[in-house]
């Protein structure tokens, strides 16, 4: 399934499924399951769907504050999974923050050598405007 929550896209066949649970019978009508994708490092959704008097009598999608999903996974999957789930998460961030910050530090090295450059070019031609 497939939807847009706000300007997030949220698709169940590209997000990693992290764990599930069904509650009742399959057909009862207060039955339901609801599975809890994760999209990317702290970005969760719930994936729910049941009978008419369940939380999801259609098929939903619903967004998570970082919070309700880590509940979610300590009440599901028990605290040691979650733990284990949200460190991975950690990790993960922390890598994309390094990648960051040696891009933006070759970026300012690029940029301060091509002024550079161009300071010295413009002082070789004895134009008057020279920056120096």
């Amino acid at each position: 399934m497939r939807t847009k929550i706000g300007t997030k896209v949220y698709d169940t066949e590209k997000s990693q499924l992290i764990g599930e649970q069904v509650v009742g019978q399959y057909c009862s009508a207060d039955g339901f399951e609801e599975r809890l994708y994760r999209k990317a490092a702290h970005d969760y959704f719930i994936y729910g769907l049941g009978g008419s008097l369940s939380p999801y009598p259609q098929e939903t999608l619903l967004s998570l504050s970082l919070a309700d999903a880590t509940e979610w996974m300590q009440r599901i999957l028990g605290a040691e999974r979650a733990t284990e789930i949200l460190q991975a998460d950690e990790a993960e961030l922390a890598k994309k923050a390094e990648v960051k910050a040696a891009k933006a530090a070759k970026t300012s090295k690029t940029v301060k050598e091509t002024t550079e450059k161009s300071t010295k070019s413009c002082c070789k031609t004895g134009r008057s405007k020279c920056k120096k």
